[in-house]
């Protein structure tokens, strides 16, 4: 009498089979939670760019034009609560600049979107931005100039300071970044230079 031995079985069984497709599913859905996660920020840190070079791009131009250009502009002195064109709803974020030039006694604001004789002016210093509708429908820009030297101190008399804030909404919350210059009255630094 032979002796039948079995023959010895390969292969996977149906639980190792699951076990394994679990846990490539779980590392597969780890790596798309990343690779999701990582297109967010992507698009949020190239927002942040293109609203740091709009500011950029649109202070350069104020600069360009002058302490005496930007001392004739036609502005509001009352801070706007929205901005952007007429019925907009988007709400106006304070600037942080505000509160280091609290005490100059001649605060005024442009809504450059809002266009008119206010924003026109400005519109026309970047017209890249204007021409581009994605731009001009995710970002607001707002110019703030501060007039005047404060009382306590003559070393300012003669500069004009510039903000420019570009606002934009993400994730459900605003975002603002904001660029600051100052100009100075070539007639009262009596260079006849500015700079």
């Amino acid at each position: 009498m032979t002796m039948r031995t079995r023959p010895s079985r390969r292969g996977v069984t149906l639980i190792e089979g699951m076990i394994a497709t679990v846990i490539l599913l779980v590392g597969m859905v780890g790596i798309f939670q990343g690779m999701l996660i990582a297109s967010v920020q992507n698009s949020m840190a190239n927002r942040r760019t293109k609203a740091t070079g709009l500011a950029s791009e649109l202070l350069a131009s104020i600069d360009r034009k002058g302490y005496a250009w930007v001392n004739n502009l036609a502005c509001s002195t009352t801070a706007p609560t929205t901005l952007g064109p007429s019925g907009s709803t988007v709400p106006y974020v304070t600037n942080k600049v505000q509160g280091t030039f609290a005490p100059y006694p001649s605060v005024c604001y442009i809504d450059v979107e809002k266009g008119g004789t206010q924003g026109l002016p400005i519109q026309a210093l970047t017209p890249s931005f204007n021409n581009s509708p994605t731009d001009s429908l995710q970002f607001r820009r707002l110019v703030t100039i501060y007039r005047g030297a404060p009382a306590s101190s003559a070393d300012y008399y003669g500069v004009i300071y510039v903000a420019v804030s570009v606002e934009w909404r993400e994730g459900g919350s605003a975002r603002v970044v904001e660029k600051l210059t100052a100009l100075n009255d070539t007639a009262v630094n009596q260079t006849n230079i500015e700079f």
